[in-house]
């Protein structure tokens, strides 16, 4: 456990991770006691029900959960929603935030999935990077963090309990 990543958590008032699903996906998380599982646990279980919101993870993380931090990634649910024609109702599970300060925890200032997720980081560095006031996106294109922006920062977990 990172102390130091642990008092930043706190210093910035982060109170949930988010972590948004089908709401046919609701019943199995929440009578499975270790919760949501990643893609990866998933394929692995002859049991399991599932239909992946990201069916290629370019990734590369599937042992992992993607998550955002304070508020779902809106942009992310709204092509998610728009490639689904079946089911339409989706639900975002609010997180513990412990699990960020987690060793297995990765962070991405930007989408995880460019160039094959080289830009995923752990550790303090790479929770420190979801907040810079500039962003390297595609195309060579820099994003900058306003004032006004919400406070929504992505990250990968491993496996984790509704909190």
């Amino acid at each position: 456990m990172s102390a130091e990543l642990q008092r930043e958590v706190q210093t910035r008032g982060i109170t949930r991770v988010c972590h948004f699903t089908q709401s046919r996906n609701l019943v199995h998380i929440a009578g499975d006691p270790e919760g949501v599982k990643s893609t990866k646990t998933l394929q692995a279980d002859q049991n399991a029900c599932f239909t992946a919101t990201d069916a290629k993870r370019i990734d590369g993380y599937t042992d992992h959960v993607c998550c955002s931090i304070e508020f779902p990634n809106a942009w992310y649910l709204a092509r998610a929603e728009a490639k689904e024609n079946l089911f339409k109702d989706w639900v975002v599970l609010f997180v513990s935030p412990d699990y960020l300060w987690n060793p297995d925890t990765r962070f991405c200032a930007r989408n995880a999935a460019a160039s094959r997720g080289i830009y995923v980081v752990k550790g303090f560095a790479g929770f420190q990077s979801l907040f810079a006031q500039e962003v390297n996106g595609a195309g060579g294109k820099t994003w900058q963090r306003l004032g006004g922006h919400l406070a929504c920062r992505h990250l990968l977990l491993s496996n984790c309990q509704l909190g």
